[in-house]
């Protein structure tokens, strides 16, 4: 599965004076989206853009912060990562199709902007016991130099 780019994310994390993705002041999290509800768009640009219905819902199912964030470069390559999420319980029969990565920066979703839609989630199966959002082992997001 593949990770793309919302097109604000891409602009904001490859420039200069954006926050610190690795900052442990800075808040970044990961929702997840519905297997139906949502379809990716590169132009959406923060939460309030994902209309209503593209959350998953589930009695315990919350948005989860993302910790010990890492940026590395090798051979012109940017990779963006992460510890992978965990839910402690995840109620059976929430279909998940994705995640989304976006920056946290106010409580107000017109401020919280999107950075990656994720495609890995849609291998998790909520079973009622814990669930983990297992990332790539190429990172969430990666940027290329060539």
């Amino acid at each position: 599965m593949a990770s793309k780019w919302y097109n604000r994310g891409l602009e904001k994390m490859a420039s200069t004076g954006y926050v610190n993705f690795e900052s442990t002041s800075n808040t970044f999290e990961v929702a997840l989206t519905r297997s139906t509800g949502y379809t990716f768009a590169s132009t959406h640009a923060t939460v309030a853009d994902l209309g209503a219905n593209w959350e998953c819902s589930s009695t315990d199912y919350v948005r989860k912060a993302l910790v010990g964030r890492t940026v590395a470069q090798a051979g012109g390559i940017l990779t963006f990562n992460s510890s992978d999420p965990v839910w402690t319980t995840l109620t059976g029969g929430v279909a998940v199709k994705a995640a989304i990565v976006y920056y946290k920066g106010s409580t107000a979703p017109a401020a919280q902007e999107l950075l990656w839609y994720n495609e890995d989630a849609s291998a998790l199966t909520p079973n009622g016991g814990q669930v983990t959002l297992q990332f790539s082992t190429n990172g969430i997001a990666t940027i290329s130099a060539t």
